[in-house]
């Protein structure tokens, strides 16, 4: 009788082994089902910081760019911004390295998605002179080359910036001037 139980496993000892194993194997799939769930809920997440941070990072760059005393040539409202800017363009294989450029951004619909969208042109003429008191922006006759737009976020729903020039130093003011 001892022989016949050496040799092999009893029914009791199959089911309890089976149990077990399902039990483990369960907790393990569990466990990699959460961890992938988790990790496609954080890459869906991060392609609209991603699209941010890229977006603001060009307009920082570009802000960084607008020629001295050329604050005349920048306008916006609630739905754009344009400007002038001394930066490189985005469109590479036109030109290299920094160019005068005209650049608009603005939120429009490409492909039935929200976006913003940033269109460049070549500057093609010297910059003008100051503005009298009454203008306001860019000047209508701001010669340009041809337009590029460029999609540099996706699914935006509000975009809102706000710009203010720093005060000039009283101290450089010509006497008798009044401040701006």
């Amino acid at each position: 009788m001892n022989r016949a139980r050496q040799r092999g496993f009893t029914l009791v000892e199959l089911i309890v082994a089976s149990t077990l194993m399902a039990l483990v194997l369960s907790g393990v799939y569990l466990t990699f089902s959460t961890a992938v769930r988790a990790w496609r809920a954080g890459e869906s997440n991060y392609a609209p910081y991603q699209d941010a941070r890229r977006a603001f990072g060009i307009l920082e760059r570009e802000l960084n760019g607008i020629p001295l005393n050329a604050t005349h040539l920048m306008s916006g409202d609630a739905d754009e911004l344009e400007f002038v800017t001394l930066s490189p363009p985005l469109d590479v294989e036109t030109s290299a390295g920094d160019q005068l450029i005209h650049v608009r951004y603005r939120i429009a619909e490409v492909d039935d998605v929200d976006c913003l969208v940033r269109e460049e042109a070549l500057v093609a003429q010297p910059l003008p002179m100051a503005p009298g008191p009454d203008d306001r922006g860019l000047p209508a006759s701001l010669n340009v080359g041809r337009t590029q737009r460029f999609v540099v976020a996706r699914d935006v729903i509000d975009f809102r910036l706000a710009y203010l020039w720093p005060a000039p130093d009283p101290t450089r003011r010509p006497p008798g001037t009044p401040p701006p």
